[in-house]
């Protein structure tokens, strides 16, 4: 009767350790996805990159455009002082406009970048977590494994089974 309460024991305390250690032994699927979501962050970081560069290059195409047509109607209407204020209203319009233009990019920009350091923070976190989740498993594993041999020997020797005092220290959050 003190055989089958002893086996009994031994095969709940295996029963309750196994589901965290299969819990934990998924640390590959967080390694996997820190990996995705920095492989997202870069490619985000480099279309952004290619983003702020390509508007640059618009708007400075769109200020020597406004220039050139202020350049052209001052050429013609130099002697037309009505004609000339309304140039200038129009110039510093359009100047104004690439401005906004400009501060909306740069906004969207900050944005997206914040969401990169957020992937990056998530990615750096669920890393952190797969390689704890590692050294837990292994830590479980070595803890399970010194039960069975404790088992083992303690049937081979006829006598009660005990948890081995180093495996049950290193249960107890040794860390």
């Amino acid at each position: 009767m003190l055989r089958r309460v002893r086996n009994g024991l031994a095969g709940w305390l295996v029963m309750a350790i196994a589901p965290p250690a299969g819990c934990v032994g998924h640390a590959q699927v967080e390694l996997a996805a820190a990996d995705a979501m920095d492989s997202v962050a870069s490619e985000t970081t480099r279309a952004l990159d290619e983003y702020d560069h390509e508007t640059r290059a618009a708007d400075g195409e769109r200020q020597r455009r406004v220039i050139a047509a202020f350049v052209e109607r001052t050429k013609k209407d130099h002697a037309n002082e009505e004609a000339m204020a309304g140039h200038e209203t129009m110039v510093a319009a359009a100047l104004e406009a690439i401005d906004a233009d400009r501060e909306a990019a740069r906004l969207r920009r900050t944005r997206a970048g914040d969401n990169v350091a957020v992937l990056r923070e998530t990615a750096a976190g669920l890393r952190r977590f797969g390689v704890d989740s590692m050294r837990l498993d292994d830590e479980m594993r070595r803890y399970v494994e010194s039960l069975i041999d404790a088992r083992k020997r303690s049937v081979a020797a006829g006598t009660p089974t005990t948890a081995p005092a180093a495996a049950s220290d290193g249960a107890k959050g040794g860390r």
